[in-house]
């Protein structure tokens, strides 16, 4: 049932909103960078490569990020490397103005911005718990469902219609103007609320030296691999994400050969519609059941719908199907970040969110890579083989870009299996019996 009493503290409100600025601020400069890379390259290569500079950092610096998190005040971290960031968009608007195109450059300025953007949401993560009492932790990690699908939902097609008009200056001009925003709205928040239980802020971050830093730098794997529930789950949302990247990334052309642009844009629009739902859920919906049965409940739902997306070469049936799938998808993620908030130690916050984030990402480019193999060389070839079975998939599913739809069906099918698998151990489903940290 919904949730009508929903109280929240005013400061999570005021930097859930401050964030929210943020994130729509850098989806718009996101994507404008994407269509300039593209405009002046006409090649797609450029483009994959500038996605992947915009994930090295998570994959490289997430430990020292959490441990920055941890260790030093939420506010003096979000301002400094908010900041920093804005500081290189500066940079990258004087080189637009002197019309200065450099890919190298581009990748760099790319880069940098990730890694500051990095250190900045490992903060604000750490930082949920300190302001939000633990009857509330779900409704604030819904809240921050519903920014991320709202800047999902609604930074490409604005970020399109002003990119026609004012071009990537004018875009990264408009979010310059979201980090004063939103710094205005940090500036109002005492340092202090964020580290409540520290009387004496000075004293804690004098205990800083380099031999704490390389020792505890690896204190978030540590805290996850030393309690089995936990790796799993971790490992769990890991085969996830590999699994829903891989078939995401062949949204694109499986509407472009069933159907046109204007198909694939409203495929698009229904999946942004899909989380946004499932954020409200998430944030509104009161359930008695545990997290970890949210979890597996969302989790098989969503295995199913990405199933469905390839059994049929249809616009109706894609768009309907991934809908669903994405809608499962916040449900249980906001069911999993406060499982972890709550099964972590305060000083620990950061160090094991970068650490989970960092085990669940560094596998994307993997199936990224091998996406293209899998479908237009592997499947493509064994699809023209004489075979009964072959000939009994074709005529059950159809021909029609059967390469694209068996990338769906198969990874349904494993995300099920694998699912189904995990909470046969009693270790991952038993998480929730785990000692709470959060007060």
């Amino acid at each position: 049932m919904l949730n009508s009493k929903i109280k929240i503290n005013k400061q999570f409100v005021f930097v859930w909103f401050a964030e929210l600025i943020s994130i729509l601020g850098s989806g718009l400069t996101d994507f404008g960078l994407s269509v300039w890379i593209y405009e002046k390259t006409g090649k797609a290569t450029p483009l994959a490569i500038s996605i992947l500079f915009s994930v090295l950092p998570a994959i490289f610096l997430s430990q020292i990020a959490g441990f920055v998190a941890d260790k030093f005040n939420t506010k003096r971290v979000v301002i400094f490397f908010n900041t920093g960031a804005a500081i290189v968009s500066f940079a990258f608007i004087f080189l637009l103005r002197n019309n200065y195109f450099n890919l190298f450059i581009t990748y760099i300025i790319i880069l940098l911005i990730a890694a500051f953007n990095l250190f900045e949401s490992a903060a604000v993560q750490s930082s949920i718990v300190y302001i939000v009492d633990k009857e509330n932790l779900k409704t604030a990690n819904g809240m921050n469902q519903v920014s991320d699908s709202l800047n999902n939902l609604l930074t490409p097609v604005i970020a399109g219609i002003l990119y026609t008009f004012i071009g990537l200056q004018g875009i990264i001009i408009i979010d310059l103007v979201t980090y004063v925003i939103s710094m205005a709205i940090w500036m109002f928040f005492p340092a202090r609320i964020f580290n409540k239980e520290f009387e004496n802020e000075k004293v804690r971050e004098n205990r800083w030296s380099w031999n704490q830093f390389i020792n505890n730098l690896n204190d978030g794997f540590k805290f996850i691999f030393a309690r089995k529930g936990l790796t799993l789950l971790v490992f769990l949302f890991a085969i996830a994400n590999f699994l829903d990247n891989l078939a995401v990334v062949l949204i694109t052309p499986l509407m472009l050969s069933i159907g046109n642009s204007t198909q694939l844009g409203i495929v698009q629009t229904f999946g942004g519609i899909g989380m946004f739902i499932g954020s409200f859920i998430a944030t509104l919906h009161k359930s008695d059941a545990s997290y970890t049965k949210t979890i597996k409940s969302c989790i098989l739902s969503a295995s199913v719908f990405l199933l469905l997306i390839g059994i049929r070469a249809s616009f109706i049936t894609v768009s309907l199907c991934r809908m669903l799938f994405l809608l499962f998808i916040p449900i249980s993620n906001v069911a999993a970040g406060t499982l972890w908030q709550l099964k972590t130690p305060k000083e620990l916050q950061g160090r094991v969110y970068t650490a989970r984030s960092m085990i669940i990402r560094c596998i994307m480019p993997v199936a990224y890579l091998i996406v293209g193999p899998i479908t237009d060389v592997g499947f493509k070839n064994i699809l023209t083989v004489d075979n009964r079975f072959i000939d009994f998939i074709k005529n059950l599913l159809g021909v029609s870009v059967l390469n694209y739809r068996l990338v769906f069906i198969l990874s349904g099918i494993t995300l099920f299996i694998v699912t189904y698998s995990f909470f046969k151990n009693k270790s991952l489903s038993d998480i929730d019996k785990l000692p709470d940290y959060a007060k």
